[in-house]
C-alpha cells in the first residue's frame, strides 16, 4: 500500500500516475466545433455584405449588434460591447472605470502593463 501511495505522489515524468489520460486535440478545440450552422452564419454575413459593425445594408441587422444585445439581455445588463481581442477588452474596461495615473500593479502583470500605459495610466509597480 505504501508503494502505491508513493507512486500516486510522484510526477508522471518520474513514473507516477498522469493527471490527464486523454490525448490532446489536434488543434484548439473551438476550431473542431465549426459545423454547418457556423458556415451558414458566415455565408449569410458575406451574402448581405455586412462585414463591419457600422457598415452594411440597413435592411440586414448587424450580427455584432445582435450579439451585444442578446448577451446584455442574457446576463441582465443594459449594454454590452463586443471587441476583437482580450487586449481590446482590457483597454476598454480600464478606460470605462476611469483608471488614471498611479494605479498599483504586480511586477508580473505581464502584458496587462501595456494596456495600462495605453489608457494614459502610469502604473506603479509594487513588489512585496
Amino acid at each position: 500500500m505504501e508503494a502505491k501511495a508513493k507512486k500516486e505522489k510522484e510526477l508522471a515524468l518520474n513514473g507516477g500516475k498522469p493527471a490527464k489520460t486523454t490525448p490532446n486535440l489536434p488543434m484548439f478545440p473551438g476550431g473542431m466545433e465549426i459545423g454547418e450552422e457556423e458556415k451558414k452564419a458566415v455565408l449569410e454575413v458575406l451574402d448581405h455584405k455586412y462585414l463591419f459593425r457600422y457598415y452594411g445594408p440597413e435592411e440586414f441587422p448587424s450580427r455584432v449588434k445582435m450579439l451585444e444585445e442578446e448577451f446584455a439581455q442574457r446576463i441582465g445588463i443594459k449594454h454590452a460591447l463586443a471587441v476583437n481581442s482580450c487586449t481590446s477588452a482590457l483597454i476598454t474596461s480600464l478606460i470605462a472605470v476611469g483608471v488614471g495615473p498611479g494605479l498599483g500593479c504586480k511586477p508580473n502583470s505581464g502584458k496587462a502593463l501595456k494596456e495600462l500605459i495605453e489608457t494614459v495610466s502610469v502604473p506603479m509597480v509594487i513588489d512585496a
